[in-house]
């Protein structure tokens, strides 16, 4: 990929996603993506600095633009720029913390220049003398979640290599090998094997209803954590099923909207890297995929015995992964509105061994994914003191429809019940508490409507006398109103009390 706009090349089918929904609403910084890794002790900060830049330089998806061509959105590598980061010292601030948040936060609110760029930022911030926080964002046309995972590393092995004098080892991966292997799939028996496998996967299921409003491109977001006693729990329940730990929060999802729905065909959004070989996990870029992980839940079997079934299609979604979503959706003739959803998204991120920079262990702090959802999303993520962190999150649109509180309260009774004992049947996992139940049970259930001594006929010429204009009858394409249909019904009275002697 040259650095000229004439050398351009398609965009993959996971950045064709992003780049109309940016074209949707071009002011939205919704698509940036981004988090930062707090560092605790000795840190050499200038030391860290040159490492910040040789991460950049390895990194050629910081030269990637992105423009049109005929009409079609292409993109292409600028020419290579030394990049040095931006270091902020606030150790003289009244309150460091919050000075970080409050520059982190107005810079995750910057919508880069997609032709221009660039379309990432890194930012050293200094908080105290062995406090600093490595803050980055990147346009999630560019990267991917898996992305900034990988960028954590590399910049961990370059400043602890810098420190010891050593070789930093293997480089990042050029984004264009991404690019090849995506176009070597797309003309391969490999994508046809693909396609049968997801079409016998997904026969007959339901289309989930598309959201009549048009998205908001801003997250509604709430947050819970788990502490490490209720983590090694999730451990010691995935040791019995025979899983891992990861799956088990994706068998919670399941439960979830089982007991939630009374579905027993459940449905949900499972976001992949794209990536099938060592070369390629060395790779930043976008090529990050969500396809459906499609359950049948049997309410008799234990929560054990569906963890092994869950685990087991996760496999089998990841033996399956590079399949475009869309491309799917348009397969099984679902409506071509758009979506890349197939239902909840469950998304866990935990579990990797932390950075570590010359000896400094670092704590990172996943800020956005990048891009809004029409359904629920469940981010799990490392938290504090050897926990979990669980986002979730909705396009502020659909917040009314997805109420992310009753959704928070639910998924975290569920990870109880699992974590509570051995051989609980799904049928029995309870996800409402004493709130909800009184709102099902008895508010729901107060039908009782006080009956007047109006008629119907009574009834009918309020309604003529106070919104006469309103549409009472639609019959094919004609529509009525309530003053056409009650003057109508007044000529046919006058006409059979006096024509027929009614």
């Amino acid at each position: 990929m040259p650095g000229q706009e004439t050398d351009s090349r398609p965009l993959s089918a996971a950045q064709q996603g992003v780049w109309y929904a940016q074209r949707l609403d071009p002011a939205s910084p919704v698509f940036n993506q981004g988090g930062w890794v707090e560092l605790t002790g000795p840190v050499d900060v200038p030391l860290l600095t040159e490492a910040v830049s040789r991460l950049v330089a390895e990194d050629d998806t910081t030269r990637l633009r992105f423009t049109e061509v005929d009409g079609v959105p292409a993109q292409y590598l600028a020419p290579r720029e030394p990049y040095r980061p931006d270091v902020a010292d606030l150790r003289d601030t009244p309150d460091p913390a919050a000075a970080a948040e409050a520059l982190i936060a107005a810079d995750l609110a910057e919508v880069p220049d997609l032709e221009r760029g660039p379309l990432f930022r890194h930012l050293l911030l200094r908080l105290g003398d062995e406090q600093l926080r490595w803050y980055y964002r990147a346009h999630h046309l560019m990267q991917d979640g898996f992305s900034g995972h990988l960028l954590q590393r590399r910049l961990g092995e370059i400043h602890t290599a810098s420190a010891a004098g050593t070789d930093p080892g293997e480089p990042l991966g050029g984004v264009a090998s991404l690019l090849d292997a995506q176009a070597a799939y797309d003309v391969s028996a490999a994508r046809e094997k693909d396609r049968a496998f997801w079409t016998r996967t997904m026969a007959e299921a339901e289309c989930p209803p598309a959201r009549a409003e048009r998205p908001a491109l801003r997250i509604a977001r709430e947050v819970a954590h788990i502490d490490a006693e209720q983590r090694a729990a999730l451990v010691a329940f995935a040791t019995r099923a025979g899983v891992s730990w990861q799956q088990v929060l994706i068998t919670a999802g399941v439960v979830q909207q089982h007991r939630r729905n009374g579905v027993r065909d459940v449905l949900l959004s499972l976001p992949v890297t794209g990536r099938m070989t060592p070369a390629a996990r060395r790779v930043p870029g976008m090529s990050a995929n969500v396809l459906p992980l499609r359950v049948a839940v049997d309410p008799e079997a234990t929560c054990e015995e569906l963890a092994s079934r869950v685990a087991a299609a996760v496999l089998r979604v990841q033996w399956h992964q590079r399949y475009d979503a869309a491309e799917l959706i348009r397969d099984l003739g679902w409506p071509a509105d758009g979506r890349r959803q197939f239902g909840p998204v469950v998304n866990v991120l935990a579990g990797e061994a932390p950075p570590t920079f010359a000896g400094v262990p670092g704590t990172a702090h996943l800020l956005s994914t990048g891009g809004t959802a029409e359904d629920l999303g469940i981010t799990v993520t490392d938290g504090p003191d050897g926990g979990l962190r669980i986002d979730f999150t909705v396009d502020a649109a659909y917040a009314d429809a997805v109420p992310l509180t009753s959704h928070r309260r639910s998924f975290l009774r569920v990870l109880a019940a699992l974590t509570g004992g051995p051989n609980l049947r799904v049928g029995e996992v309870d996800v409402l508490d004493g709130v909800e139940r009184g709102l099902v049970v008895d508010t729901w259930n107060d039908t009782v409507v006080p009956i007047g001594e109006e008629t119907l006929n009574t009834l009918f010429e309020h309604q003529a006398r106070v919104r006469p204009d309103r549409t009472a009858v639609i019959h094919e394409d004609h529509r009525t109103t309530y003053r056409e249909l009650n003057e109508a019904a007044n000529r046919l009275t006058h006409h059979l009390t006096t024509c027929a002697g009614i």
